[in-house]
């Protein structure tokens, strides 16, 4: 390597030798001698707009097979059938209220909750049909609930009023089917016009429906006290609801867990005082 004379550039020890100087400086260049090439480390102008547009015209040419192949996926698409999975649709199982089995020595009607009707064809008055609501609401209210009576058409309980005296003079007459276990079903509340003055009635207190309801309920007469709501029919004071009812009851329609035992109340099975059939009057 040798340094140009003119400007001190270290250049190549040929062009040292034929003119002493480097490319830079050569002025008057021989007819054999071609400087080298000038190179710059920065691009000229032409050369970055040439670069860019290549540039450009490679970004097109890929655009545009990207929105080819776009498009043709469309179509694809557009001429396809969209299937569309359909969810299965669950349907819960609701399973209906069972009242528990209730298994006493005592008849029973199988639900807690008991339906009652009004004959259409043997229509009470409203003082009647008052009364009578308030007796079944006497009896959900003392068993605590546990025994329920709905009003509606075609119940367990049909209750029908009849214009004219009951050959026997009584006020009223009622009872249920039966089964061989105890169970209570199609049970009839009859009640009869009665002579004034015949019977004791009781203007404050439903002491006769309570009384015939109770026989469908599978309650006897019961002579052990005259004060007892289930004494003779011909004698309807203002008696009231007998404890001792309301706790059998409790105890049959709870399976023995509440109240206390029925032992000794008569029924439609162990009654000395009825004859054995049924309903009781």
């Amino acid at each position: 390597m040798a340094r140009c004379k003119e400007c001190g550039r270290f250049i190549k020890q040929k062009y040292y030798e034929r003119t002493g100087v480097c490319y830079r400086c050569y002025t008057t260049p021989d007819d054999d001698f071609t400087p080298p090439p000038r190179l710059s480390f920065f691009p000229s102008i032409g050369g970055i707009l040439i670069f860019c547009f290549v540039f450009l015209f490679i970004i097109m040419i890929l655009g545009f097979f990207d929105y080819s192949s776009t498009n043709n996926f469309q179509e694809h698409t557009d001429n396809t059938v969209e299937v569309k999975e359909t969810p299965q649709k669950v349907i819960p199982v609701i399973l209906p209220e069972v009242d528990e089995k209730i298994n006493a020595d005592f008849p029973y009607w199988a639900s807690k909750t008991i339906t009652y009707s009004f004959s259409s064809n043997f229509l009470c008055n409203a003082d009647r049909i008052n009364n009578i609501r308030e007796a079944f609401s006497i009896l959900h209210d003392n068993t605590n609930g546990l025994l329920s009576f709905v009003e509606g058409k075609d119940g367990d309980i049909v209750i029908r009023c009849f214009d004219d005296y009951a050959s026997t003079g009584e006020a009223g007459s009622s009872g249920a089917s039966i089964s061989e276990d105890y169970e209570l079903s199609d049970g009839t509340v009859n009640f009869y016009l009665v002579p004034s003055g015949a019977i004791a009635s009781c203007e404050t207190y439903p002491t006769l429906e309570l009384h015939e309801i109770l026989h469908v309920l599978g309650f006897r007469h019961d002579f052990s006290s005259e004060y007892n709501i289930m004494y003779l029919a011909s004698s309807y004071s203002c008696r009231k609801l007998d404890t001792r009812i309301v706790e059998c009851l409790k105890n049959v329609y709870s399976t023995g867990k509440g109240g206390s035992s029925c032992e000794g109340i008569p029924h439609v099975y162990n009654s000395p005082f009825q004859p054995p059939d049924y309903p009781p009057r």
